[in-house]
């Protein structure tokens, strides 16, 4: 008779074996596991295709056996051996490598594999690395434009590179085979079916990025931090602390770091120009609007024929006028530089060429020395994928060569197809127009005959030039955001220059000398005259809007003249219509599109639009450089895209504003304070008083509402 301690043994066996049993059913039956199975069933089903073997031009798609250096030869001979013998690193290594894409009549030229596959590759004697394999000559390849200044187009609108009607695949190989053995071994394979191959050191990718800690690197490893660290601190400090220091210079500066007060100024409203918030931060989400589909021109789908076709379509329009927000910055800029100017020398205040030029740089650069930063060293060693180097590494090169253009404010000048970010340009321009500003400012307000006649003569002269830019160089009209070489290629020469922008900058200079004039006056109109005034601006802003779909009709023929005059009379109309939305709404006179762009809701977005503008090339150039395989481009889910991609930006931005942007703006203000107090206007010392925060806040916007 068995004893109890052995019955409860028994029963205790049971109970460890019958779960243990269910556990091992359960893993046996997963997915992953039964996923073991496809090597030798491939390996029957190759029996039955070739009996004799494989063929070798197969094999050599995907194993370097010729290649130069004997371990990448070694390496790959293993690889072919243990393919043949259907090992399952092998086959994962080569299930994981790009075919032949599907959709190559829809313009498909992409087949990226698996890349996580490839990555995930156990067992084998060796690293594996991804490796993208481009052959051209399957088509036609698009004729360079006119007068390019390269030979070969490789990146267009600020450095972005060009997605080339290549035959391209994604191949798993050994990480030992170096770009020079890849060449020597597919350069034969290549021109033995009339292909011409191309590779570079950005074609490749591994597990363990191959990325040099340098000088910079650790530089960015430790400020940064320690900015966070500050913030953090002055925050507690503030919040739990501050009663312990005396009032003094180490309290401003706590306080200037201080994210809970930063925090308050953002979410702080007021009604002066508040128009001007709504516009503001409706042209930074239309500019990313038009940013993301220009990333969808150089990104793979399985439909890319449909992408080439989208920009005729109607609905493409607020596309294709991007432009038009960046010039929505442009006569921002105008209005309030030339509106506060002449509010503070009306009150006396004495202007200082140098501090002016100084308070300028101050507000500017940390932020963007942070993203600038972003770019060259912590961004690159984030994420990875197929098309990663070839994206983020190519940029990351630039910045290393071309950031001194970015520091000086000219890459809108030198080599702007090679920018460090694609979207700076626009920082130089507003920066090139705030060195040229006191040229326009200082005889505006003393030559009380002049502003009429000079302000006039800035508009024609912008028009004048964007006029005869486009046709001295035979620029086709419509938008950079195209397919189309030739309209990209005037990205250098007028989009992003700041000598074409000079007439809606005159015309927001006008705007801010009249707002000037009339400010604490009612200014009066009749209801036809506002009547007019309105339906003047929504014509003229409709027929702008549309016409440019006319230009990227492909029955549409080249007309230098026609061109030209759009060109140059586009963004002057344009601005006078903005100009017209902004002085009806401060004046009473702007109905529920005034109400609209003045919703306090604006207010707080409208003061992150700079740091969005910086970040939110960062966010979109992260998704196109993940991308892992060609997708379906809709326009549905385009929209969708964006959506998240807003969303992101804008909850990026104000932990980039609290850390790197207004600390140094209160650092200045406290700095100004400290050692330049004698010097303040009497519209300065009536903002000393906590009790007018609004006109604290007016000032500020003068030097940064027009926002990159």
């Amino acid at each position: 008779m068995e004893s109890p301690v052995m019955k409860c043994t028994l029963f205790g066996l049971l109970l460890f074996l019958c779960p243990t049993k269910a556990v091992t059913s359960s893993v046996e039956d997963s997915l992953k596991y039964r996923l073991r199975d496809i090597p030798s069933r491939l390996q029957g089903l190759a029996e039955q295709l070739f009996p004799n073997g494989l063929p070798s031009e197969l094999l050599d798609l995907y194993m370097p056996t010729n290649a130069n250096s004997s371990l990448c030869r070694n390496h790959s001979q293993v690889y072919l051996q243990e393919f043949k013998n259907f090992t399952p690193w092998a086959v994962q290594m080569w299930d994981s490598s790009g075919k032949l894409p599907v959709g190559l009549f829809y313009g498909n030229f992409y087949h990226l594999g698996s890349f996580e596959e490839c990555m995930q590759v156990e067992s084998a004697p060796f690293k594996v690395q991804n490796c993208l394999m481009q052959f051209g000559n399957l088509i036609r390849p698009q004729k360079p434009p006119k007068n390019w200044f390269q030979g070969e187009v490789d990146t267009i609108t600020g450095g972005i590179p060009v997605l080339k009607e290549r035959l391209t695949i994604a191949i798993c190989l050994p990480s030992s085979c170096s770009i020079q053995d890849l060449r020597q071994h597919y350069k034969p394979i290549a021109g033995k079916y009339n292909f011409s191959l191309h590779l570079d050191k950005y074609s490749c990718s591994k597990r363990d990025k191959d990325l040099k800690v340098t000088k910079l690197d650790m530089f960015s490893f430790v400020i940064l931090p320690c900015l966070f660290a500050t913030v953090l601190l002055a925050s507690i400090i503030d919040a739990y602390f501050l009663h312990y220091f005396k009032r003094g210079l180490l309290r401003e500066v706590i306080l200037s770091f201080s994210a809970g007060r930063n925090g308050n100024y953002l979410l702080k409203t007021n009604d002066s120009f508040s128009s001007i918030d709504g516009i503001r931060f409706l042209s930074v989400l239309w500019i990313m609007m038009s940013h993301h589909s220009l990333f969808d021109i150089v990104k793979p789908a399985v439909n890319y024929l449909d992408i080439s076709q989208l920009y005729s379509k109607w609905y493409a329009t607020i596309i294709l006028n991007g432009v038009l927000g960046v010039d929505n910055f442009i006569i921002i800029n105008g209005v309030l530089l030339t509106y506060y100017f002449l509010i503070n020398m009306k009150a006396g205040t004495k202007f200082n060429l140098p501090m002016f030029y100084l308070h300028r740089i101050i507000r500017v650069f940390p932020a963007y020395l942070f993203q600038i930063l972003m770019t060259m060293t912590i961004f690159p060693r984030m994420f990875s994928g197929p098309m990663w180097q070839y994206f983020v590494g190519r940029h990351r090169d630039i910045c290393y060569k071309n950031w001194w253009t970015n520091v000086l404010f000219i890459n809108n000048y030198v080599e702007p197809d090679f920018q460090c970010i694609p979207s700076s340009w626009y920082l130089s321009v507003d920066m090139q127009l705030y060195i040229l500003s006191p040229l326009i400012l200082i005889p505006l307000y003393r030559w009380k005959k002049s502003p009429k006649y000079l302000i006039t003569a800035l508009i024609v002269l912008g028009n004048i030039i964007s006029f005869s830019v486009p046709y001295y160089n035979e620029f086709p009209a419509g938008s950079v955001v195209s397919s189309n070489y030739d309209s990209a290629r005037k990205h250098a020469g007028q989009y992003v220059t700041t000598h074409t922008r000079l007439g809606q900058w005159g015309v927001g200079i006008g705007l801010g000398y009249i707002l000037f004039l009339t400010r604490g006056k009612q200014v009066t109109m009749n209801k036809n005259m506002v009547s007019i005034c309105w339906i003047a601006c929504t014509v003229c802003a409709s027929c702008i809007f549309q016409v440019i779909t006319y230009f990227h009709q492909d029955e549409t023929p080249y007309n230098r003249l026609l061109s030209s005059a759009y060109t140059g009379l586009c963004s002057t109309l344009w601005a006078i219509c903005v100009s017209w939305v902004i002085f009806a709404t401060e004046n009473g006179y702007g109905g529920p599109i005034g109400r609209f762009l003045s919703w306090k809701f604006f207010q707080p977005l409208s003061k992150l639009t700079y740091v969005i503008y910086l970040v939110h090339v960062g966010v979109e150039y992260a998704y196109l450089a993940l991308i892992k395989s060609a997708a379906h481009f809709e326009v549905l889910f385009t929209l969708r895209e964006t959506a998240g991609e807003i969303l992101m930006s804008i909850l990026v931005a104000p932990v980039v504003a609290l850390v790197f942007e207004m600390p140094f703006i209160n650092l200045e203000r406290v700095i100004r304070k400290k050692f330049l107090g004698s010097q303040k206007s009497r519209v300065q010392q009536s903002t000393d008083n906590p009790a007018d925060e609004k006109q604290i806040e007016n000032l500020k916007l003068v030097n940064k509402a027009f926002v990159k």
